[in-house]
């Protein structure tokens, strides 16, 4: 119905319901390739000596390490190390971005 339109865009037109339209460049994907959510990633660690509760879910991970204790000697296991990584759960990037398309903006101006 339209050839000079399809001439530039193809015979089909791409399916983007749902999708935040994103112009080429920077981050974005290849020119009409879906791109996932993403969030930039989130990390950080919280110290826990003996005594206390050590699990671990979710975007914490736990790993034991070896420290001296009290008479210089190096004990495995004294303590534990809570690691926060947000990646363990969500997807992420070095950009927060919505799910995304890439495309090309076409202006058109009449004189």
């Amino acid at each position: 119905m339209y050839p000079v339109l399809a001439a530039l865009v193809g015979p089909t037109v791409p399916d983007m319901r749902g999708m935040f339209l994103r112009g080429t460049g920077g981050n974005s994907a290849g020119l009409g390739i879906a791109q996932g959510d993403a969030i930039r990633n989130i990390t950080g660690s919280v110290f826990l000596g003996m005594g206390v509760a050590d699990n671990a879910w979710g975007v914490f991970t736990r790993s034991n390490f070896t420290s001296a204790n009290a008479a210089g000697n190096w004990v495995s296991g004294v303590a534990r190390t809570f690691d926060f990584n947000a990646s363990h759960v969500v997807p992420t990037a070095p950009e927060n971005r919505p799910v995304n398309m890439a495309v090309r903006y076409l202006i058109r101006a009449a004189m």
